[in-house]
């Protein structure tokens, strides 16, 4: 793996875990519907930018 493909990697791991780790903690205890739709919210956009740094790094080469 290429080292200027590794960072959208890292930014991808971090909003699939994001979005994971809510669910989880969401069945565990009760979370308001504001912070779960934030986090799971930023969790996708982290997602997106991840994959759209992936395509911009792609079409570079």
């Amino acid at each position: 793996m290429k080292t200027n493909l590794r960072k959208p990697y890292i930014i991808m791991a971090m909003g699939l875990l994001l979005v994971v780790s809510v669910q989880f903690i969401a069945r565990r205890y009760a979370i308001a519907d504001f912070w779960h739709g934030s986090i799971v919210g930023a969790g996708i956009g982290l997602e997106l930018v991840a994959l759209l740094q992936m395509r911009r790094l792609r079409k570079a080469e």
